[in-house]
């Protein structure tokens, strides 16, 4: 009897465990996604015949083809404070021969992406390979965060990457197969209550070059922040501050002060 009830008690409890740990964790090493109702939920792919998407080599342009998604229910309120809808992972693969990828997202007054939020870049064979982070305001490119690709986990030519893009009151934190590799700190105040922002993996560069990758998995929904401890490391941390131009208009005014001053004397 007691054999019994403990075989009882122990099956359960691995049942339990496996429910436990698939529901809190979408994301490891080795990638392992949850979709739960609960925490988030899958964006892509959404039906059993979409097994990956890749842009077309042959795109005539960003918009041709390009993969974009809704994420929902953003609330950068909560999402400060590591509550409501977070995080976008992504699993995806880069084929050594890649020149270049990019993955936008951008707010709900993005005008075809002519404004974007969060630009991720990883350029394999620029200036000796470099990961570029920037934003667009109006088609008009910002300040760019340039990481070396040697200095963060290997993109090009590996089997499957995981990617990791969290969203709080400072700005997008990024993670790599879960090293934290950089921080594009916000450049505009995002609107306030429950909105949606719009993840847009785009055909083309803007010059119409094709960009070259494999999407197998999108997941959009709740983390903890993962952002923790000493930062000052992460490229990116405190290295733009647009959301207090002040000291820009400032530095304006002296220029104009002092150009005015030696052009009437």
């Amino acid at each position: 009897m007691y054999l019994w009830l403990y075989v009882i008690v122990s099956a359960r409890i691995k049942s339990i465990s496996s429910i436990v740990s698939a529901t809190h964790t979408f994301l490891s090493s080795n990638f392992i996604m949850c979709y739960s109702i609960t925490l988030g939920k899958k964006l892509f792919p959404t039906s059993a015949e979409e097994i990956s998407w890749a842009p077309s080599p042959h795109a005539s342009g960003p918009d041709d083809g390009a993969l974009t998604l809704e994420l929902d229910a953003f609330d950068v309120s909560q999402a400060q404070n590591g509550m409501g809808n977070n995080t976008c992972a992504i699993k995806f693969m880069t084929p050594e021969e890649a020149k270049r990828f990019s993955i936008n997202i951008a707010g709900p007054d993005h005008n075809n992406f002519h404004s974007v939020l969060f630009h991720f870049n990883p350029r394999h064979y620029e200036r000796g390979g470099q990961l570029v982070l920037n934003n667009k305001q109006e088609g008009m490119w910002g300040q760019a965060v340039n990481v070396p690709l040697s200095t963060i986990p290997l993109i090009f030519g590996q089997t499957s990457c995981a990617l990791i893009i969290q969203i709080n009151g400072e700005g997008f934190d990024v993670f790599l197969n879960d090293k934290h590799i950089a921080r594009l700190e916000h450049r505009r105040e995002l609107a306030s209550g429950k909105n949606s922002l719009f993840l847009n993996l785009p055909a083309t560069d803007d010059y119409n070059n094709p960009e070259n990758w494999v999407v197998y998995k999108v997941w959009w929904g709740n983390r903890p922040i993962m952002a923790k401890g000493d930062l000052s490391g992460v490229p990116g941390y405190k290295s733009f501050n647009s959301l207090h131009p002040v000291s820009f208009r400032c530095s304006c005014v002296r220029l104009l002060t002092f150009l005015f001053v030696n052009i009437t004397h």
